[in-house]
Formats: C-alpha cells, sequence, structure tokens
C-alpha cells in the first residue's frame, strides 16, 4: 500500500401527528418527479440539469421517474431539511448526514414523526439494498423500525495526523503509512516543527468548528455524542459512560492544553473559521489530526489537490468501525412525500451493478462521461478508473458528487491515480477492519428529545474551548460535567446502557 491509499402525498396536518402505524399512500399511475436532496460544499453546478436528465433517461422508462436534484450545502442540511418538512415542502429522498460539527441524525427527525418508516417499503421494492450492504442495514434502524438506508461506503476510520510531505522533510521525517505510529512520534514532530519555524507558525491546524479530542481518545458515540459513550472505539467494554468525565478524556484535554501553551495552536484557533485544508495553504501550518481510512483516499486525494502539496499520514491508532463513522450517509424518505413506492424504488436503483451509461450512482457521484470525466481503465470486474476531462478539475467540472453518499460508493468510479490494486483494497476495507460490539446500534432517544436538546447547548458552550486548550483543565472541565449531568446526561445514559444491553442479548 503506497501513500495514496491512506486517505435518508402527505398533508401538512400529518406532518407531525404521523404514527408509525400509518398507512403508505398508493403509487402514481403516471410518471413521478422526484425531488432529491443532492450535498454540496456550496457550490453551484453548471452541468447539474444534463446530470437531471441522463438520470431520468434511465429511470423513467424502467419505474416511471423522473428526478429533480435539490443542492443544499452539507453544514445547511439539518435546518433546510427540518424546516422543509414542518412547512410541508415536498422533498421525496432527504439525506441525513452525520458528520461534521453540525452533525445529523435519524433520531433528529423520527422523534418529531417527520420520517416515514421503511420496513414495508424496503421488503418490497429494496432486494437489491438489501443485497449490497449486508450488515450495514443495521445503521438505519432506530429501535425495531427502520427509518435510513445507509449508503454502502466505509463502515471505519483511524487516528492519524496528517502533515506537508515538505515540510517533513525538511525536518528530515519520514513516514511509513502502512506502520501504525505511537502519538510520541507525532508529538516529537510537531516540536521540532515549531522550534525550527518559531513564532507564526503552528504545528496543528486548528479552527473553531474542529476537534481533535475525539482523534487523541477515540469512542463509540452510539449515534449521538450526546448520550453516552463506549471508550476505545467499543472495541473493548460495552459500558456506556460520560466520555467527558473519565481519565482518558480529562488526560487528552491536559495534553492539548499542553499543545497550546506550548504554541502548537494558534492562539486565535476560537475565531478561525478556515478549515484545516486552507490554513495549511498559508504556509504557516505543519499539519492537522483528523480521521483516516487506511485504504480509502478520497478525503485525502482531494485536499491534496486543493493544497497544491502532497500530504503525509501519520497514523496512530488502528482503523475501527462504529456506528456514527459508518452512517456517513444516510437515505431517507419524509413524511412529506408524494409517491414513497416509487421513491424507495428508485433509491433501490442507486445500489445496482449496472452498466456505466444506466449507473445512476455512478452519474450522482461523478457526473457524466464526456462533460465531467473521462475513462482511463475498465477493469474486468466492470469498475473504472477515471479522471477529469481536459481543461477540467475538482473545482471547475461542470458536476461533482462531493461526498461519497449515494448508493454503493465502494464500486462507482474512481479518479485518479487510485490503480487496479488500490481499487480492490477500497472495494474490500470493510471487510479488513474491527467493529465496535455495538455496531449497528443506536440509542432510541425518542423519550429524552429536551434532555438532549440541553445537552447539546452545554457541548456547544464548552467543547471548542476545552478541544482546543484555550482554557484552564481544572477550572472549566469540573463546570462543564456539572452542567452536562445537571442536563440529564446520567439518566440518558442509564437508559442508553439498558437499550444496549437488552440489543446485545438479541445479537447473541
Amino acid at each position: 500500500m503506497n501513500k495514496k491509499i491512506v486517505s435518508s402525498v402527505l398533508t401538512a396536518a400529518m406532518v407531525l401527528g404521523m404514527t408509525t402505524g400509518a398507512a403508505i399512500p398508493a403509487m402514481a399511475e403516471d410518471t413521478f418527479n422526484l425531488k432529491m436532496q443532492i450535498v454540496t460544499f456550496g457550490q453551484e453546478f453548471s452541468g447539474l440539469e444534463d446530470v437531471e436528465n441522463a438520470i431520468s433517461a434511465v429511470t423513467e422508462p424502467e419505474i416511471g421517474v423522473t428526478v429533480t436534484l435539490d443542492p443544499i450545502a452539507a453544514w445547511d442540511l439539518p435546518s433546510t431539511s427540518a424546516l422543509a418538512i414542518t412547512s410541508n415542502e415536498e422533498i421525496d429522498l432527504m439525506c441525513i448526514l452525520p458528520m461534521g460539527s453540525n452533525m445529523d441524525s435519524i433520531s433528529n427527525y423520527s422523534t418529531k414523526n417527520m420520517l416515514l418508516p421503511l420496513d414495508d417499503l424496503y421488503a418490497e421494492y429494496g432486494t437489491d439494498i438489501k443485497n449490497c450492504i449486508g450488515e450495514l442495514e443495521k445503521l438505519g434502524y432506530t429501535g425495531s423500525t427502520l427509518y435510513a438506508i445507509p449508503a454502502n461506503y466505509y463502515a471505519g476510520h483511524g487516528c492519524s495526523f496528517v502533515a506537508l510531505t515538505s515540510e517533513l522533510e525538511a525536518l528530515g521525517f519520514s513516514f511509513d503509512e502502512e506502520q501504525i505510529y505511537t502519538l510520541e512520534d507525532v508529538e516529537e514532530v510537531m516540536a521540532a516543527y515549531k522550534e525550527a519555524k518559531g513564532d507564526g507558525y503552528y504545528s496543528i491546524a486548528g479552527f473553531a468548528d474542529g476537534d481533535i479530542i475525539p482523534i487523541l481518545c477515540p469512542t463509540d458515540d452510539l449515534g449521538d455524542p450526546a448520550v453516552g459513550s463506549l471508550m476505545n472505539g467499543g472495541l473493548e467494554d460495552t459500558t456506556v459512560v460520560n466520555r467527558f468525565a473519565t481519565d482518558e478524556y480529562r488526560a487528552a484535554y491536559d495534553k492539548v492544553r499542553g499543545y497550546f501553551n506550548d504554541g502548537y495552536i494558534n492562539p486565535d484557533v476560537i475565531s478561525i473559521t478556515d478549515t484545516w485544508p486552507t490554513l495549511l495553504q498559508t504556509g504557516h501550518y505543519l499539519g492537522a489530526f483528523i480521521g483516516t481510512n487506511a485504504s480509502g483516499l478520497d478525503g485525502i486525494l482531494v485536499n491534496e489537490q486543493s493544497i497544491g502539496q502532497d500530504l503525509t499520514i501519520i497514523r496512530f491508532y488502528e482503523d475501527f468501525a462504529t456506528t456514527s463513522v459508518a452512517s456517513y450517509g444516510l437515505w431517507a424518505i419524509p413524511v412529506t412525500c408524494a409517491n414513497p413506492e416509487k421513491t424507495m424504488q428508485f433509491l433501490n436503483m442507486l445500489y445496482q451493478d449496472r452498466e456505466l451509461s444506466e449507473n445512476v450512482a455512478a452519474m450522482l457521484s461523478c457526473g457524466l462521461e464526456g462533460e465531467t470525466y473521462q475513462i482511463v481503465e475498465t477493469l474486468d470486474d466492470g469498475r473504472i478508473i477515471v479522471d477529469y476531462v481536459d481543461g477540467v478539475d475538482r473545482m471547475t467540472s461542470p458536476y461533482g458528487g462531493q461526498v461519497p453518499i449515494y448508493g454503493d460508493e465502494l464500486r462507482t468510479p474512481k479518479y485518479t491515480p487510485i490503480d487496479a490494486e488500490m481499487f480492490d483494497e477500497i472495494s474490500n476495507y470493510n471487510n479488513t477492519i474491527k467493529y465496535s460490539k455495538a455496531f449497528g446500534y443506536s440509542f432510541d432517544s425518542q423519550n429524552y428529545v429536551g434532555q438532549i436538546s440541553a445537552i447539546n447547548n452545554v457541548l456547544q458552550t464548552y467543547r471548542a474551548q476545552l478541544a482546543w486548550g484555550t482554557v484552564d483543565v481544572d477550572s472549566v472541565l469540573p463546570q462543564f460535567i456539572s452542567e452536562l449531568e445537571a442536563a440529564g446526561l446520567n439518566d440518558i445514559i442509564a437508559a442508553n446502557q439498558e437499550q444496549l444491553d437488552a440489543w446485545l442479548a438479541e445479537q447473541e
């Protein structure tokens, strides 16, 4: 393995009052125009209509569906989706993106009766989904009800420090990206960089919405950071705890406080809005703590292209799978959907193994051949390696999937410099990593909506300042923990433990 490998028609009255047992509307006889959310990073696509037309040319004759794509910035998804549903605006296929600082979750909607239960639809129309995702199916459940369908993508990640290769070489360091190092090895590099560069230069590219503590101290957050966690990624123990009150988290907070005091972190970190790749472009930072896939390169390659420099991954925690990580992109059918049957039929097509010209998932992920990409190599089993057409790159392409969440993403076309060997490792990644003992479980929070909201308010108040070491841990951490407990975290942890124990017993 070389370095390139390492990188979710009802009336308005039903919107807030629908129950799990509600009847599913009958299938429409005429062609149905399906409105589907797609995720962007704020850009507009000049080729969006071409992609819509190409998809519709496949889906209309087969299932009587045309498609309208609704681009929404990733950070706006939770608020946009919730507002649209409560306003009875039609969304037929919505994306739940449990990632980033504005993490979304199934429970954000299921607890408010905003989602259709999918069990019957899945059983009738989801055969190809089921054959594709296997055990990942568990990720879409809340309790015993299926509310969402996950993309077939990486189920896990590891913990790493990513650094500019040129800076490492200048300092005399080199790293084997197949090897697992220690955090002390990373700290040696950070110290050397700071000593060599001096004031105005920072070893860690930190920003307000970032949080390096989960990278230094991995946990399984059981679907939501506000409901309790399993330490060490859930690989060993199934005791649900308040991670912020553990010795491990205390040690991590102390360590980051030390990084801040040693000048590794910009003192203005809390007010910085640029993310780490943008910061690295300035030439004043060495690297960043991130979660990476040992055989995944989507994120790392994209970041190398945007930064304009090679990156080296220093891995210090082996890859592991949790529900939160594997739930990278979830597809749900909201109660405002005009035709759930047709929508599930359409979603099922995203998980079918199809020729490129009829592959809806490939169109959503990569755009169109000849407009966005050209084929570089076709492997024996039909998987395809592509590159941008001449004169086009990721930033100027007429369309790009941006986030790998569309159906069977482990088989959609991959961009160079991926080769056949790398593609095999990507496709087989989920079979090579360790899994949390609670993989597939998520807490049913329906009876705890108020407490979770209060807990999230506390997290919002304290997270960044502790995560970046800008405050005294001895004085701030006890107050943080006290406010979490006052908001009801201990009661939720007890309920979470009870649900988890029952779930684990069912798995035996």
